[in-house]
């Protein structure tokens, strides 16, 4: 009887002793920089130029003074052109923001 007592105390102590103390959870604000997606507006619609390339004829065909003279008017165009869309997307790269103050 004894012994069955004995076992029963232990028992008791194992099954008691084994419980842990519930930890108390820690509640910490942070702060996490993310990025977000701005709504930007549409980009402006740009008319293509009309090349002058394009103007050239069949009978210009021998006249190589008038080929070079609107090939480098064409590349002058295009150079325009394209500064013109750089300018546009440049302003998508860095968007100005009106609440700054200006540099």
């Amino acid at each position: 009887m004894r012994l069955l007592t004995t076992l029963a105390l232990l028992g008791a102590l194992a099954l008691t002793g084994c419980k842990c103390p519930t930890p108390t959870p820690v509640i910490q604000t942070v702060t996490v920089k993310v990025p977000v997606m701005e709504p930007y507006p549409e980009p402006p619609v740009t008319q293509r130029p009309n090349l002058l390339v394009y103007q050239l004829t069949a009978d210009d065909a021998t006249d190589t003074d008038k080929i070079v003279k609107y090939y480098k008017a064409t590349i002058k165009q295009l150079q325009g052109y394209s500064m013109q869309l750089e300018t546009i997307i440049d302003g998508y790269r860095h968007p100005v923001d009106p609440t700054l103050p200006a540099k």
